[in-house]
């Protein structure tokens, strides 16, 4: 994905081409740059917030089209409560 800073993944929310090869070659030594993700990146990119807000933007995004996604989450000693909690309140309204 870096390797094409072009793309509009990038561009689309306010990141140079610049921008993009200055991330990958902190990402590469080890440094996380959080500086470079805005809250409308976050916001385009990820499901976060209440549940409600959650099922509100997963169906915003089926009704433009969306046909798969990807749900991950972190690890730790609570992952499978954590897991079924999203299952209850947000996936299984849409499968």
């Amino acid at each position: 994905m870096a390797n094409q800073p072009q793309q509009p993944m990038f561009t689309d929310y306010g990141l140079t081409p610049e921008d993009a090869y200055v991330m990958r070659q902190s990402y590469a030594r080890g440094e996380l740059r959080p500086d470079f993700v805005s809250d409308a990146v976050v916001d385009e990119l990820v499901l976060a917030g209440s549940p409600q807000r959650c099922r509100e933007r997963l169906a915003a995004r089926i009704e433009a089209g969306l046909t798969s996604t990807v749900f991950f989450m972190a690890g730790g000693p609570e992952f499978a409560k954590n897991l079924e909690a999203l299952h209850r309140n947000v996936i299984r309204d849409f499968i």
